[in-house]
Parts: structure tokens; sequence; C-alpha cells
């Protein structure tokens, strides 16, 4: 019989920007068109990835280093970008860059945490995750991810922990559900898991 769940699933979020990184009030439009500022461009980027457009929200992150190279939400940013493109190692490097020139930059931990992860470097994700959701409590991902990397080391308790902050922060977050699901499988706790697993469905969630 097929598992109903799988533990290994690899899945990892990633913040794009830092929450208060961008300006105080959303860019005109000319703004938008004709970018002068790094926190503008810092807001495309993030309307870039929201429509899946990639490739166009690197180059604005490069556009915008150029105007001010130590301006760290975009390291931030471009950190989850190669996090997309399966590139770990530049992701790490920076997100790196992003903390050496703002160590509270909460989204920074987050995407270095997810590259760790994603190269299976347990320790260095569990701390970079639990300084992310530290800085930013009410961060879902931050505590998705670290729930994630519980999974990764059996430590099913503490994961159900952090996927219920997950859910408590955003309801609707269905692939949660999925997680906290498989996680309370792995206790035995087959009525809990059961229910969780269909709320995910509910919501829309279909495992890859």
């Amino acid at each position: 019989m097929e598992k109903l769940c799988e533990t290994r699933t690899r899945w990892w979020s990633c913040r794009k920007l830092r929450q208060n990184s961008q300006p105080n009030l959303e860019p005109s439009l000319e703004q938008m068109l004709q970018p002068k500022s790094p926190a503008v461009y810092a807001f495309r980027v993030k309307m870039l990835i929201a429509l899946k457009r990639e490739r166009e929200a690197y180059q604005d992150c490069i556009r915008g280093l150029s105007i001010d190279p130590k301006y760290a939400p975009l390291y931030s940013a471009r950190s989850c970008l190669y996090m997309f493109r399966e590139q770990y190692q530049y992701g790490i490097a920076d997100a790196t860059k992003a903390l050496t020139l703002d160590p509270n930059c909460a989204s920074a931990y987050v995407n270095r945490g997810a590259c760790y992860a994603a190269l299976e470097k347990y320790p260095q994700a569990q701390a970079d995750l639990l300084k992310a959701t530290a800085l930013s409590p009410k961060d879902r991902d931050a505590w998705r991810n670290l729930g994630s990397v519980y999974m990764y080391l059996s430590k099913y308790q503490q994961a159900i922990t952090c996927y219920t902050k997950s859910i408590n922060i955003d309801p609707r977050f269905a692939s949660v559900y999925w997680d906290r699901g498989c996680a309370y499988r792995m206790l035995g706790k087959f009525d809990l898991a059961t229910r969780d697993l269909g709320i995910a469905q509910a919501l829309g969630y279909s495992k890859q």
C-alpha cells in the first residue's frame, strides 16, 4: 500500500523581502517604471516574484544593488531567487552578505536556513531558523521551515509545535497542515493525522 504521506519530501519556504524593507508607501507608477532607489527595486522584485517572473526579479536585484551595494534586503531577495534555482551555495553567500550588512534581517536567516536545509546541513539550518523566529515571530515560513528541519531530525513533537505556530499565523497555509499531518502520523496519532491531511486537501493542497 502506498504511504499516506512522505515525511522526507524536500520543500522549503523562503522569504522574498524583509517585511519592513519596503517603502512606507507603495511607489507611484512613475517610480515603478523608472526606479531610482533600491527600495523601489525591492518593491518591484516582490511583485515580479509573485508573478513568477524570476529572471526579471533577478535583474532588478542587480540594478538596485548597483545604486546601493549595501542594501541588505536585495541580497536577501536574491538569495531567495537562488533558492528557487537550487543554487544553494550562492543563496547562502547572498544571505550571509545581507546579515553582514544588517544582523537583524530576519528574511536572510529564513533564506539561508532554507538553503542549509536543502543541502542537508540541519544544525546550521536549525540555528538560522531559530534566529529567524526570534527576530520575526509572526513569520509563517520561518516556523514552517523550522518544523521541517525537526522532521528531518526525527523530532516530531517539536515539528508539530512549529507547524502549529505557522498555522496559527496563517490558517489557510494548506501545505503546513499536510506537514503536521505527517508528523502526527509518525507519532502514531492517526486520527489527528487524518484530520490535518483532510484539511490540507480541502484547502487545495495537492502533494506533488
